[in-house]
C-alpha cells in the first residue's frame, strides 16, 4: 500500500445521487429463528447504532401495542433496511441481548451487538510458536483459521499474510486474530476489517465507499481540538548495526528539519533500532521517528442530519474554515460514527480526523513526514451531497 498522498479522483470521481441528509425510512424486521420474520418497523420509536473500533453495536426500543407483547429473546435479530433511489439497502444485522421489560410504559429496550460478540468473551490461553513445520512463524491467516478451528467458527474470505511471526496470549479469539493482523498491517500497511457473513467469519481487505460527502451548511454541533506532542522532539540521533561478529558495523544518522528546528527550537533525542537493514533503512527508520514525535492532527466531533452510508474509515470534506477545516485540512476520515433516530428526527455523529485510522502506524507517520514536513497535500477534486 502507497503512503503517499491518496489520488482523491480516483475514490471520489463519481458523482452522487440526490441526498437529503436526515431524511430516511428504516425497517426493522425481528428474526426469531424458526418464526416468520416479524415487521416490528412501527414499534420502535427510539433506535441508534454506533461503529466503533472492530464491533457494531446499538439499541432498539420497542413499544408494544395495546393488547399484546412482542416476543423478544437473547440471541434473537433485528436486521435494519433502508431506501435510497428506488432500491432497498441491507444496512446491518445484529444480535439481541437479554431485553430490559417497562412494565408501567409497556415498552422493551433491548441491546444490539454484532455477530462477533460472542467471540469476544472466551478467554483462552493461545500459543503461536515456531515449530518444525513453522520455522519462521505464522501468518495472520493461519493464526485465524487455527482460532477459527478451535473455537468451532466457520471461515469465509480470508486475506493472505505476509509478515511470519509467533507469541502467547491469554484473551479471546478475536485479541489473538486481531494481534496478528495488527502485526500486518503494522509491517506491510495491510488495511482490513474482520466481519461476520453469513455465520462466516471474513477479514477482507477495507475499501472505502467511492463517493466523498462534503458536510457544511447543515452542520448542527462541532467541537474541534488540536492533538499533538505538547514538547515534541524536532532532532532524532538514530543508532543501528547491520552484520555480526568480526563483521558488524556500528551505524548512525541525524534527522532534522531546519524550518521546526527554528519554530520550537533544538530539542534533541535518541532512538536505538538494534539490527537495521541497511544504512538506508536506519535513516528511513530516524526520520519517521521524527515524524511521529513531530506529528499533529486535527479532531473533530460533528453532528450533522443523519447519513446512514457513512462508516468508521470513511473519508469525509468537512467545510469549517473558522475552526481550521480547509483547503489541505479539509479532507478527513470517521473514527467512530453513531447514528439516532428519536422523536422523528434522525442525526449522525461523527468523531473525525485527518489520521486515516486504517493506515499502519508507519503510513500515518510517512504520511505526516511527506505533507506537513517536506511538503504540501494535493487540493482534493471532490462533489458534494447537496
Amino acid at each position: 500500500m502507497s503512503s503517499k498522498t491518496p489520488n482523491l479522483a480516483r475514490y471520489y470521481g463519481h458523482k452522487l445521487p440526490p441526498i437529503t441528509p436526515g431524511d430516511f425510512q428504516f425497517y426493522l424486521t425481528l428474526l426469531r429463528g424458526g418464526r416468520p420474520p416479524l415487521d416490528i418497523t412501527g414499534m420502535a420509536p427510539t433506535l441508534e447504532w454506533q461503529d466503533e473500533g472492530t464491533s457494531l453495536g446499538g439499541n432498539v426500543g420497542i413499544q408494544h401495542p395495546d393488547g399484546a407483547y412482542i416476543w423478544v429473546a437473547r440471541g434473537h435479530r433485528i436486521r435494519c433496511d433502508t431506501d435510497w433511489q428506488g432500491k432497498r439497502y441491507n444496512l446491518w444485522t445484529m444480535r439481541c441481548e437479554a431485553p430490559q421489560d417497562t412494565t408501567e410504559t409497556f415498552s422493551t429496550s433491548v441491546t444490539l451487538v454484532d455477530e462477533m460478540d460472542a467471540l469476544r468473551r472466551d478467554k483462552l490461553v493461545w500459543h503461536f510458536l515456531r515449530t518444525s513445520k513453522r520455522r519462521n512463524g505464522w501468518t495472520a491467516d493461519e493464526i485465524t483459521r487455527a482460532v477459527a478451528k478451535r473455537l468451532g467458527m466457520k471461515v469465509g474470505k480470508l486475506l493472505k499474510g505476509k509478515l511470519r511471526q509467533h507469541f502467547s496470549l491469554t484473551g479471546s479469539g478475536i485479541e489473538a486474530i486481531t494481534k496478528a493482523w495488527q502485526a500486518e498491517n503494522h509491517a506491510h500497511g495491510v488495511r482490513y476489517v474482520m466481519r461476520m457473513v453469513n455465520g462466516h467469519f471474513e477479514v477482507v481487505e477495507y475499501q472505502r465507499n467511492p463517493l466523498l460527502y462534503v458536510l457544511k451548511d447543515q452542520i448542527t454541533h462541532a467541537l474541534t481540538s488540536d492533538t499533538g506532542q505538547t514538547y515534541p522532539v524536532t532532532v532524532v540521533r538514530g543508532y543501528g548495526y547491520v552484520g555480526d561478529g568480526h563483521a558488524r558495523k556500528q551505524l548512525h544518522y541525524v534527522a532534522q528539519h531546519k524550518a521546526t528546528v527554528q519554530q520550537l527550537g533544538y530539542v534533541p533525542a535518541q532512538k536505538h533500532f538494534g539490527r537495521v537493514q541497511s544504512q538506508a533503512d536506519l535513516e528511513a527508520r530516524t526520520k519517521r521517528a521524527l515524524a511521529a514525535d513531530l506529528l499533529a492532527y486535527k479532531t473533530a466531533t460533528v453532528t450533522h442530519p443523519g447519513i446512514p452510508f457513512i462508516r468508521r474509515g470513511e473519508g469525509i470534506q468537512l467545510d469549517l474554515p473558522t475552526q481550521g477545516f480547509s483547503g489541505k485540512d479539509s479532507f478527513v476520515y470517521c473514527a467512530t460514527v453513531n447514528n439516532s433516530v428519536a422523536g422523528g428526527e434522525y442525526n449522525t455523529e461523527m468523531t473525525v480526523s485527518t489520521l486515516d485510522p486504517f493506515a499502519s502506524p508507519q503510513a500515518q507517520q510517512e504520511l505526516y513526514e511527506e505533507t506537513a514536513v517536506l511538503g504540501s497535500i494535493e487540493q482534493p477534486v471532490v462533489v458534494t451531497s447537496e
